[in-house]
Parts: structure tokens; sequence; C-alpha cells
């Protein structure tokens, strides 16, 4: 089985790919452009970094994504989107469709894992409508819609269908009529609901073996039924890394409040120095930046030279830093990405200067900014340490073991767990 996964954000083509490391497949998170093929058991993901952009640039970016694999022989393909569907949603699965031309595109955003399920066409976060979630208030790509028929469509400008819990348990003979219709009516998108892991299940199931063409399309919860459906099994994969004494670095760049809190919980932690650097200098001219991240380099030397964890985080005054922002002229998505660029070049310089080996890495946009300036071409997915939060191993001037998270993914204790692990120890 030859898989091809296109995902907006590094994080989540990482935690994505983490689902597929349990079928023995060799999976890769591409961090530039590919040479070679696939081989007959790989998973490659591509990384777009499209979430935050236009939804112009996002279809071209994602097209040409497309482009580059069409020609190549996989046998699955999936578009990996936000499980809080921020992004450009509609607009990538267009480029994705009007490359390949399938009949359908299924669309099942659920992580039921995460608490992310989607019932009657409402998606849901452990409990709360979408629109009623942070994912309302995200500084780059809010999200004010719930009802996915109508997010998808509105984005999309495209017919959505919809695939409902009592179409799902009514078995194979009354999903697949429900596809010759939609076929009938030239509806391609279909939004499917997800209460249960046996909802996404049947989803797989049912509509996998019928002669359709489909691109599937979701969160890291249904990929993961995938190798299933294409006769691939389960197989052990925990691998231990190499025994290590050496400090680990972890950057912070979420704000949300589930990675604050486990931000909290490591810094409890006996060896760990936290540093926190300030959203509103790095944003306030390049002679006040230039001084923030000098105060950064100089702490953070001081602690690594006593082979102390070292835990990198930007601060949560968000409120602060936008009005700091207005000031210089800059937009929401301004401002992330400078803060964002400065946790990656100081990240970038520690890993360098002391030739550190273990890396954790949250934020997806702070995850791709270190990568970036490392010079690093492949991510090489292992394991992992909790549900979605995938341990790897990069390729480029130097080997770096690193685990990469979602802002808002994990229990308050992973970033505990991801140390013990990077250093070689058993969870």
């Amino acid at each position: 089985m030859r898989i091809a996964v296109i995902a907006d954000d590094l994080t989540g083509a990482s935690d994505c790919g983490g689902q597929l490391v349990h079928y023995g497949l060799q999976v890769s998170v591409v961090l530039g452009r590919r040479e070679t093929n696939p081989l007959p058991n790989e998973a490659v993901i591509l990384n777009t970094d499209s979430r935050s952009l236009s939804g112009e640039e996002a279809y071209r970016t994602v097209q040409e994504a497309c482009r580059q694999i069409r020609n190549e022989p996989f046998d699955v393909l999936y578009k990996k989107m936000d499980s809080t569907m921020r992004g450009n949603v509609g607009q990538e699965i267009n480029a994705v469709y009007d490359v390949f031309a399938p009949d359908f595109v299924i669309i099942a955003p659920a992580y039921i894992g995460n608490g992310r399920q989607v019932i009657d066409g409402i998606h849901y976060v452990n409990g709360i409508k979408l629109h009623e979630t942070e994912a309302a208030h995200d500084p780059k790509t809010p999200v004010q819609e719930s009802r996915l028929v109508k997010l998808i469509g509105d984005q999309a400008q495209r017919k959505v269908g919809h695939l409902s819990r009592a179409d799902l348990e009514q078995g194979t003979e009354h999903i697949a009529a429900r596809m010759a219709a939609f076929k009938e009516q030239r509806i391609a998108y279909i939004v499917a609901d997800s209460a249960t892991e046996a909802h996404m299940e049947t989803i797989v199931k049912h509509i996998a073996p019928l002669s359709y063409s489909v691109i599937w399309a979701g969160s890291s919860g249904l990929i993961r039924y995938l190798p299933q459906a294409y006769g691939l099994s389960r197989v052990h994969t925990e691998e231990a890394l190499p025994r290590s004494e050496k400090p680990v670095l972890l950057v912070v760049g979420s704000v949300s409040p589930a990675g604050r809190r486990q931000l909290e919980r490591v810094l409890q932690v006996a060896g760990v120095t936290g540093i926190e650097m300030d959203a509103v200098r790095v944003i306030s001219g390049e002679t006040v930046m230039e001084a923030e991240l000098e105060k950064l380099r100089r702490l953070a030397d001081d602690a690594l030279g006593k082979n102390r964890h070292v835990v990198l985080f930007s601060s949560d005054k968000v409120e602060e830093t936008r009005r700091a922002g207005q000031r210089f002229g800059f937009g929401p998505v301004e401002i992330s990405n400078r803060i964002s660029q400065a946790l990656g070049q100081c990240a970038a310089e520690l890993v360098t200067r002391h030739g550190l080996q273990h890396l954790f890495l949250t934020g997806g946009d702070t995850a791709h900014q270190v990568f970036q300036r490392l010079n690093l071409h492949e991510f090489r997915l292992l394991a992992e340490v909790e549900n979605g939060i995938p341990l790897g191993k990069l390729s480029g001037e130097q080997d770096i073991f690193a685990v990469t998270k979602a802002g808002n993914f994990g229990s308050e204790a992973v970033m505990e767990k991801a140390v013990l692990k990077l250093q070689g120890g058993a969870l």
C-alpha cells in the first residue's frame, strides 16, 4: 500500500502520519521537494503550510503539491484537515478534486479520541459546538460555523452532501444507495457524521469497496481506519531511542489553554528551566526584538551549560500583543508569523551552538520555522508518545530526534512523557 497525504500544517502532517506507523508503513513527512518515487510500503506526507494563506493562495499551493504526485503510483490519497476546521478547508479540497477528478471526496474531520465529533452535520469539540469553542477565537484562522455542509459549501462554492448517522447505521446496501444518489445528483463532496469510532470505521469499511474513485479527507481520526480497509494489519511499533543524558529543548509556540496547562506542569519538573519570550517585544521593532532574543540566548546558554532541559515559550498576553501589533501596522497573521519566526530562530541557534539532538515542538508554525532554519529534509516517524503525538527522526546536516504536537492535543503530562521518551526511556 502506497499512501500520499497532503496536509496544511506541519504538526497536523506529523500527527496524521503517526497513525500509520502502527501498520508497518514507512512514514515520512517531506520537508522540501520530493526527489524519489514512493517505496512499495510507504506513506509520504506533504506539508503545504497553507492553513493561514488566503483562499486563492492555498488553492494554488495545494494544486501544485497535487501535480507533483499526480503521476506517481499511490494507492490512496488523503487530504489532511484540521480537526477544528481551521484554514482553507473548502478551497484546498477544490484543489485536490480539480487535479485528480475523483467520483467523491469523503469528508470526515471527527477525531473521537480527542473529543471531536460530527453529529447531524454539526461539528462538536468536547460536546460544544465548534463556533462556541476556542477555535472561534484563533488569532490567524477563526472558525465561526459549526454546520459542516454550510462551512465547506461556502468555502468551496460547490454542492456538499451529507451522510448521516442514520445512513451509516443502516448498513452496506443503504450506504451504497445513498452514494449512487449523490452520484446521480452530481454531488461529489460528502460530509459524513462520526459520533463514535464505530461510525468512522463504518465510513471506510462500506465506501472503500464500492466501485467509485475516492479521495478521503479528514483529521487524524479517519486515517487510522484506511490501512485495514486496504488489507494491512496492525503491527508492534514500539521503538526505544538510544539512552541519552543530553538535555532536551522544548519549544512552545501555542497559546491554547490545553497547551498552557501542559507547559505549567512541565515547568514544575526537576531539571527543567523555563525561558519566556515576550511576544510584545519581538513585534516592537528590530532593535527591541534583537535585545529580547539576546536575553533568551544568554539564559538558555546558561541552563544548557548546566545540562538542564530548556523550555522556550512565548508569552500568552494575546490581547496586549494584538494591540502592540496594531501600533506597528501588523494584522493577526503577521503577528503570529513574527512570533513563530523569532522562536524558530532562537531555537535553531541553540540546536546548532549546543549540538542538541532532542527536540519537542508544539505549534505547527513554530515547528515549521525550526525545521526550515535547520535545513532539515525529512521527518521519519517512528512511534507515538501519545495518540496523535508522534516521535521521529529528522534528517539533514545532523540527525535529530523530535516530538511534534498540535497545540491543543495531549494529556497534561505529555511534555514530561516526551522528555522521557526522547532520552531513551520507556513510557
